[in-house]
């Protein structure tokens, strides 16, 4: 289909603006599907957010050739204006307005244009799209300030704070405490958002009536992901009314803290500073006309006049170093104000509403499906994971059935891809379809290929509350002749409806519409009479298929583990053994596992050596100098705009450390320490949260004595047979939030666990979690740990100087700043640090490896008394199948996305499974006995 790209586009926050409507008669643009009308949702304060609807009214006419006594003649068949989808019924219940549609609504910072190629996209899908900029940017009114106005009331939990870029009175109405701007313009959407409709079909419209059939869903990545766990924070959510029916949060999080603004104590500096620096560039002109903070002009003035430098500094220093009444900035875990980004920290009433007395979670309010999509390698995988774990701690049976986490082999800007950093994984990571993919544009049938799509049909299309199943295609009745020679034509002559699969293979050029009825008039004389259209061929393109009927089957995402993820492994490394290693994807109802795994300890040597034995002795300690004004440059990880060191492409996901542009500035480098283990012989994938617990020193060796502070980093590697060296996962911790991080390491969050700075040369445990990952080392692979003191600029690089309590030192390498403690002025200085192996303080990093043999107790004593043995497992091309059963009984078989891939009977007690031609990966197998008892058990496709 003619300009119609992927979902992936509109991932990578694409824009695209297209041409009007170059009415030919012809629907030869996908644009022509789609008209687009601008409301303003006007805010309880009075300020306007400027939203565009999208909506399937064609731009176009559509003209069609009909002959009439062996003459052509060329006439209309939909008019312009025309809404093409309709739902005519709920389940057996005639819909009072079939135009009515089930909506998808996106809030965005980061302007919505004039056309916007996911809204045609939804238009075609059946659904409406309401596209809205936030407060303060572009087209709408009101003040910027990020990630500030689209929640929760935050006024109830602090009356005499304010953002520090709010130049309004506390009180005022338009202060940024009071703004719940996702949950107001949802109500709006709900409420007050009508047009008029021409029910009867005369031509004139004559209802007015809402524009959403009572079915909202929020769709959006990254900031646009943020949005919708914060606006759905704020409502007290029921499935089973009008309104809000699920979201679709993208690389998103919930968690400002510790999925944001810092890593066991330590600033993430490109994240926070970077994003922020680009959002409020945006609004920081000096225009002499602007007099009206509210208006719809953004510059200096909405916040006071001053500098734009200042501005950028001060929203940054909002999240970092701006006490508040208590002393303690935003790095501190008892920040005051940690509720404003943090829906775990802000607590409701039973009505759901902001209480700071409240006693319930706000993720109580999240009684909703959420499609929950990130990456190993995205900047708030942590966040992300933390998000789904407090719903599924704080909401009801059915809510948690709904909460569907996908995990791939992603970073923040690669969601549905499989070129990844420096690697291109196979096809499996294609396995579990996201969305449709480039290549298959071609194919109509890929509008709703992905589980994107089914996840909306899930929740608009198939709603036991609201069932409205998939949308038909109404060409109205005429009430106009047209002239055809001798002829007038009235077509059609009655109401036309269309499946939803016929009319995308009419519009594909693929089949005609048959039986139109048809009036032809001769004068007095008019005759009924039915004719057949050829297929419309404006849209066809070569090599493009035709779409089944239906078009999509429906998914009961409620029977479809909760929690998939993809294993990578390796790629291309010249290794037979190692071509059915990783690179599939698995499930599992929890993540981190909670059976499976077995925490394996790997110990680091001071000979560079890293394995699973304790050190025997006291080895030598290692030592490395930390300069804060020359720190390790970040490659690989989750970053969201980090350049590679020569400025030529993005930095992220698994990026190759022995690159010679790289390898100089972050590993072959004397402030970097290098601990690398045997070949593997088989392969070890580890699934989880690592752990690191680093036995360390620090001495500064200028300025004044007392007190200091610094980081340690952690990095893993994959060192591939031929020499590259793949980034898998990373950590780090900041010495004055030691105590804090050991407690998040072991499970555990005291957020009035004080940070305290440390003294020179004194030992340290620092025991500390990684980032989330699931990855596999294959045979003949090696694990590489590196530990450094820097990791710039994806963290801040630590100056070296202590820190009085409850403040935080903000810098960047080379910015001259100093810090005060005590009375006494410091500049960054450099550290010598010293890294301990010995049986009292053993350096060491544990790995959640992946053991199919290793079960939970609960799951053991389940396997001692169940009543059968499957074996081998995991296995490559047959299962053995023992059991106790005597009666026949059904074997199925079912992948991770719940599709059944396998069905057998068996009357034995024996039987051999043929699984050669499945994927490798993991499957659920069930035993389905005469009775309808079932029972469940894991296995592996290798």
């Amino acid at each position: 289909m003619k300009k119609l790209s992927c979902l992936v586009t509109f991932l990578a926050f694409t824009f695209i603006t297209y041409a009007q409507s170059n009415n030919n008669g012809k629907l030869d643009s996908i644009t022509e599907f789609t008209t687009i009308f601008t409301h303003t949702v006007t805010m309880p304060d009075g300020v306007k957010l400027e939203t565009d609807i999208y909506l399937p009214i064609i731009s176009d006419s559509v003209t069609t050739t009909i002959n009439i006594n062996s003459t052509n003649y060329t006439i209309q068949l939909i008019p312009k204006g025309t809404q093409l989808f309709v739902y005519d019924s709920t389940g057996n219940t005639k819909n009072a307005n079939m135009y009515k549609l089930p909506m998808v609504f996106t809030r965005t910072p980061y302007g919505k244009g004039s056309y916007d190629e996911f809204g045609i996209y939804l238009n075609i899908l059946g659904y409406s799209y309401a596209l809205q900029d936030m407060r303060g940017r572009y087209n709408s009114e009101g003040v910027y300030l990020p990630m500030y106005s689209d929640g929760w009331n935050k006024d109830v939990y602090h009356p005499n704070f304010k953002h520090i870029l709010d130049v309004t009175n506390i009180n005022d109405p338009y202060n940024g405490n009071f703004h719940q701007d996702g949950k107001h313009s949802i109500e709006f959407l709900k409420d007050s958002l009508f047009k008029l409709y021409d029910l009867d079909h005369n031509g004139s419209l004559e209802t007015n009536d809402k524009i959403y059939n009572g079915s909202i869903v929020m769709f959006g990545a990254s900031a646009l992901g943020n949005t919708q766990y914060q606006a759905a924070s704020s409502i007290k959510n029921d499935v089973s009314q009008d309104g809000l029916k699920g979201l679709i949060p993208i690389v998103a999080t919930n968690e400002m803290f510790n999925g944001v603004i810092q890593h066991n104590g330590v600033f993430r500096q490109a994240l926070v500073q970077g994003w922020l620096t680009g959002q409020l560039n945006h609004n920081i002109d000096t225009i002499p006309t602007d007099n009206d903070i509210q208006n719809t002009v953004h510059s200096i003035f909405d916040y006071g006049n001053i500098s734009g430098d200042t501005i950028i500094s001060r929203g940054i220093d909002f999240v970092s170093t701006v006490a508040d009444g208590n002393g303690y900035t935003g790095m501190y875990p008892n920040y005051q104000y940690r509720g404003d980004g943090n829906a775990s920290f802000a607590p409701v009433n039973s009505l759901g509403n902001s209480d700071p007395n409240g006693s319930i979670s706000r993720y109580t309010n999240l009684e909703l499906p959420i499609y929950h999509l990130t990456g190993w390698w995205d900047i708030f995988i942590d966040g992300q994971i933390d998000t789904y774990q407090n719903i599924m701690d704080n909401t009801n049976p059915t809510t948690k059935s709904n909460q569907k986490l996908v995990i791939g082999p992603w970073t923040h800007g690669t969601i549905a891809q499989d070129s990844v950093g420096d690697i291109t994984y196979p096809q499996s990571v294609f396995d579990l379809k996201v969305a449709n993919r480039a290549e298959l544009s071609l194919n109509l049938g890929s509008l709703v290929d992905g589980e994107i799509v089914d996840w909306l049909r899930y929740l608009l299309n198939n709603d036991p509350n609201n069932k409205i199943g998939e949308p038909k295609v109404l060409i109205p009745e005429s009430q106009d002749w047209q002239n055809a020679g001798v002829y007038d034509v009235r077509v059609p002559s009655m109401d036309y409806y269309i499946s939803y699969s016929d009319f995308l293979n009419y519009v594909g050029g693929f089949t005609g519409l048959n039986n139109l009825p048809i009036q032809i008039r001769q004068g007095p004389i008019v005759t009924n009479s039915i004719i057949n259209i050829p297929a419309d061929t404006s849209l066809q393109e070569p090599g493009a298929q035709p779409v089944n009927d239906p078009v999509s089957i429906p998914v009961d995402f409620s029977q479809i583990p909760n929690v998939r993820y993809y294993v990578p492994g390796p790629v291309n490394d010249g290794e037979p053994q190692n071509s059915a290693v990783g690179n599939y994807w698995s499930s599992s109802d929890n993540f981190p596992l909670t059976s499976g795994i077995k925490n394996t300890t790997m110990y680091l040597h001071s000979n560079g050596t890293l394995d699973t034995i304790a050190p025997q002795t006291v080895e030598t300690a290692l030592n490395y100098n930390h300069d804060p004004e020359n720190p390790i440059y970040t490659i690989g990880g989750g970053n969201l705009a980090i350049q590679t060191p020569q400025l030529t492409r993005n930095n992220a996901g698994p990026m190759n450390y022995a690159d010679p542009n790289f390898a100089p500035v972050t590993m072959d480098r004397a402030d970097v320490l290098k601990f690398e283990s045997a070949l593997i012989q088989d392969s070890l994938s580890i699934i989880g949260i690592p752990k690191a617990k680093i036995y360390a020193a620090t001495n500064p060796l200028t300025g004044p004595t007392g007190l200091t502070d610094t980081d340690f980093f952690v990095r893993v590697l994959d060192v591939y047979p031929d020499g590259r060296e793949y980034f898998v996962v990373e950590g780090a911790v900041n010495a004055r939030a030691r105590n804090y991080a050991k407690q998040l390491a072991n499970g555990m969050e005291n957020i009035n666990i004080p940070y305290s700075n440390i003294t020179p040369n004194q030992d340290y445990e620092f025991e500390f979690k990684l980032l989330p990952i699931a990855y596999t080392f294959g045979h003949n692979h090696k694990i590489k740990v590196l530990i450094s003191s820097s990791n710039w600029p994806r963290y801040q690089s630590n100056a070296n100087v202590p820190i009085e309590t409850g403040e935080f030192f903000r810098r960047t390498p080379g910015d001259g700043k100093t810090n005060t403690f005590n009375s006494t002025v410091y500049s960054p200085r450099v550290a010598q640090q010293s890294i301990y192996f010995s049986p009292s303080q053993p350096t060491q990093i544990t790995l959640p490896v992946f053991d199919a043999t290793t079960v939970g107790v609960e799951e053991e004593q389940i396997t001692k008394n169940q009543e059968w043995l499957i074996f081998p497992n995991p296995a490559t091309t047959k299962l053995t199948l023992l059991t106790k059963l005597t009666e026949q009984h059904t074997i199925e078989i079912y992948n991770i996305t719940g599709q059944l891939v396998l069905k057998e009977n068996m009357s034995t007690n024996t039987k051999e499974i043929n699984i050669s031609e499945l994927n490798k990966g993991i499957y659920i197998l069930k035993i389905i006995a005469k009775n309808g008892a079932v029972k469940t058990e894991k296995i592996i496709k290798e």
